[in-house]
């Protein structure tokens, strides 16, 4: 099978941040796009652009907004994928006298992942440099690594488990952040439309952050879930982790 893919999604949901003993929920959402061209068996490319939004109120209600921006080059055979990824992300913060400004910093990740498929299991993993430039300020590197259990109910019902961790070089012990997430994805039968929803869990030695987002897709190119799995849009971008509020809080 050989085409385009890809899906259009949006979820909204709450955002509880705490640190030194104070906690606050507000709200939080997030918007991405996603297009592939790619073959059941030989190279494909995926195209990704996503944003994240989330109101912390424990620093007076700071809006902070991460855009994103992946390419990954990969190779598909029927029971695995390997691939190369790019990703670079900026920074916009708002509610500061009523302004919203773009922060002078960029974080870039540059690495590799791969796709190893069961029968109903796949199991997904990706490790990246991490470069932080502050503009002014020099480059701080780390790295960040992700795996990913996904698991198949039948066709069209998904569920899945990550755990992932970026740590900064250089720095204090504050810039280490661990995340772990869970979530469900139903696609309707015969519809282009899936639902779905993600607990996200950022533990960092200075600030923690509990995500619980839900939200809707739209799907073009492949079938069902399972068929995207193997054969279409089956790679993530690196996720919003708060390294950003741990390092400077």
């Amino acid at each position: 099978m050989t085409g385009f893919d890809g899906f259009v999604s949006v979820a909204s949901g709450t955002n509880k941040v705490s640190s030194n003993g104070t906690a606050d929920s507000a709200n939080a959402n997030s918007l991405r796009g996603t297009f592939a061209f790619t073959h059941q068996t030989g190279f494909g490319l995926q195209l990704d652009n996503s944003i994240d939004n989330q109101t912390v109120a424990i620093l007076q209600s700071v809006k902070m907004r991460s855009s994103d921006l992946a390419l990954h080059g990969f190779y598909r055979s029927n029971d695995y994928l390997v691939g190369l990824m790019h990703q670079t992300r900026t920074f916009k913060i708002g509610g500061i006298n009523g302004q919203s400004i773009t922060m002078p910093v960029d974080r870039t990740f540059s690495g590799f992942e791969g796709q190893y498929h069961f029968d109903n299991v796949t199991l997904y993993g990706q490790t990246a440099s991490d470069r932080v430039n502050v503009y002014l300020n020099g480059i701080t590197k780390g790295r960040t690594n992700f795996v990913e259990a996904r698991y198949f109910f039948n066709s069209n019902l998904r569920a899945d488990a990550s755990y992932g961790e970026s740590k900064l070089d250089n720095v204090n012990a504050n810039s280490r952040v661990k995340t772990s997430s869970v979530g469900l994805e139903y696609k309707l039968d015969n519809s282009p439309f899936s639902f779905f929803g993600k607990y996200q869990d950022m533990r960092g030695t200075n600030l923690d952050t509990k995500r619980f987002l839900i939200g809707a897709q739209f799907n073009f190119g492949q079938g069902s879930l399972s068929d995207r799995n193997r054969s279409g849009a089956s790679l993530n971008t690196i996720g919003a982790d708060n390294m950003l509020l741990n390092q400077f809080n």
